[in-house]
């Protein structure tokens, strides 16, 4: 499914030469008398007061010092600056349906499509597509309000294994890849992953194999999709049936 760079060179300033400077003669100190030794009875209330109002200060200090450690430190660590604890915005995805969402009957406002040479059948809503889809049509691609899906053959006359057409398509596909996996709702043997896109977009891609064809859908969305319209989108990946015939 881009989306997606960051030397410093100390130059020290040469200092100035000092000019000489004159020897100063000596001068002999006289002798003095031994400082009397400082006991707490000798201290003056005030130098008591002093001494306690220092003491008082510094704790502050380094208790004001401790606190911003703390602060800037859990900024640091979860990027938040504004103090408050942040609810994380969930991301919809879109994923591989249930049986249970699996869509048994014909779906009030789709239109129901058939391809007879490749042999698959779905339900799209009206008014995605510009025109009828020919039934023997080699792509056909569906959007609206920031979701698109669209489905291809690509010939594989070569005979590539699924893994192998798989590997081939995703030289093509640009974006990071979740895990990918077996899905079950399409009748054939068929695998999927999920990709993230640069820019808040994702995408869902599905590959299996039809005759001397390999099969690819892709279903898409931007951060700024409608739920109705992502929710339409999931109905008509839903409603897909491969390894389907129908009357030409």
């Amino acid at each position: 499914m881009a989306e997606t760079k960051q030397t410093k060179q100390a130059v020290q300033a040469p200092q100035a030469a000092q000019a000489p400077v004159a020897a100063t003669p000596a001068v002999p100190l006289a002798p003095s008398a031994a400082a009397p030794a400082l006991t707490r009875q000798g201290m003056s209330t005030g130098a008591k007061v002093a001494i306690g109002v220092g003491v008082g200060c510094c704790v502050i200090i380094l208790g004001i010092i401790g606190l911003l450690v703390v602060f800037f430190g859990w900024a640091i660590f979860t990027g938040d600056f504004s103090g408050t604890t942040k609810t994380p915005t969930p991301t919809r995805v879109l994923y591989t349906p249930t049986p249970s969402v699996i869509p048994t009957k014909s779906l009030t406002g789709f239109v129901p499509y058939s391809n007879c040479k490749y042999r698959y059948s779905l339900q799209y809503p009206n008014g995605w597509a510009d025109k009828p889809f020919a039934s023997d049509a080699q792509s056909i691609l569906i959007s609206n309000d920031g979701v698109a899906m669209g489905l291809y053959a690509f010939d594989n006359s070569k005979g590539l294994t699924l893994d192998e057409f798989i590997a081939a398509r995703e030289k093509i596909i640009k974006g990071t890849r979740g895990d990918i996996r077996a899905v079950t709702f399409l009748n054939t043997p068929a695998k999927g992953a999920e990709y993230s896109i640069e820019g808040g977009s994702s995408m869902v891609v599905y590959f299996w194999l039809e005759g001397n064809s390999g099969m690819q859908l892709v279903g898409s969305r931007v951060s700024t999709a409608t739920d109705d319209a992502y929710n339409k989108l999931l109905n008509t990946i839903a409603s897909l049936r491969a390894n389907v015939d129908c009357a030409q």
